[in-house]
């Protein structure tokens, strides 16, 4: 059962719309910014901080049925963790790709590769960000294997 007394007075309007809202039965962010009477970035910023802050698994679901919900299980976070991580791989993608960008008034050689070797060069980035970031356990997907 969740506190709200733990929480600040500010989250507690959202908070009570959460508490009954699992996987099952999430609640979608236009019902939440209507009923707390919030804008679309308050809840955002909100939802942040009750995860980032307090702790609290609050997950979303970009499949029916659509919305925010309080994870009760690991398994109820594996849908928002795998949309989180594949934001995160590409957002890793994108800074590998801006950091080895030409800028104009380089003088370098192009090798051009031939467009079967993207996955061969995606998986050398994945594996150079790992080691750069120590970041363990970076899973890789099925297709880069």
């Amino acid at each position: 059962m969740i506190d709200l007394e733990k929480y600040p007075a500010e989250y507690r309007p959202l908070l009570v719309l959460l508490i009954n809202h699992r996987r099952k039965n999430p609640i979608r962010r236009r019902t939440l910014m209507e009923r707390a009477e919030l804008s679309e970035r308050a809840v955002r910023q909100t939802i942040t901080d009750l995860v980032m802050i307090y702790g609290l698994p609050v997950c979303y679901s970009v499949q029916k049925p659509f919305g925010y919900y309080i994870a009760e299980t690991d398994e109820d976070k594996e849908p928002t963790l795998r949309v989180l991580y594949s934001g995160a791989m590409g957002l890793l993608e994108y800074y590998a790709k801006l950091r080895d960008a030409l800028v104009p008034g380089d003088a370098v050689q192009l090798t051009l590769r031939p467009v079967g070797d993207y996955h061969e060069w995606r998986k050398d980035m994945l594996k150079e960000i790992t080691e750069k970031f120590k970041m363990p356990n970076l899973i890789v997907g099925a297709h880069d294997e």
